[in-house]
């Protein structure tokens, strides 16, 4: 996953973490120096569904949102 501002015109996020719901399961992952949270292992039958995405970003507003994965 590749974070950016809301806008889409800020530069990449490179710190912070994000935090994705799959069904019961809670995953977190740290921003890494290239931009990227990396979420290994998901299981097959969330490809092309909404889950739920939070990330955790100093001087961002958190709100969870919904994304397609």
């Amino acid at each position: 996953m590749r974070p950016y501002g809301e806008d889409g015109a800020a530069p990449i996020i490179r710190s912070g973490e994000i935090v994705i719901d799959l069904g019961n399961d809670r995953r977190e992952a740290s921003i890494g120096p290239n931009g990227e949270a990396n979420f290994k292992g998901i299981p097959g039958r969330f490809k092309e569904t909404v889950i739920k995405v939070l990330p955790l970003v100093e001087g961002y507003k958190t709100a969870m949102a919904a994304t397609q994965s």
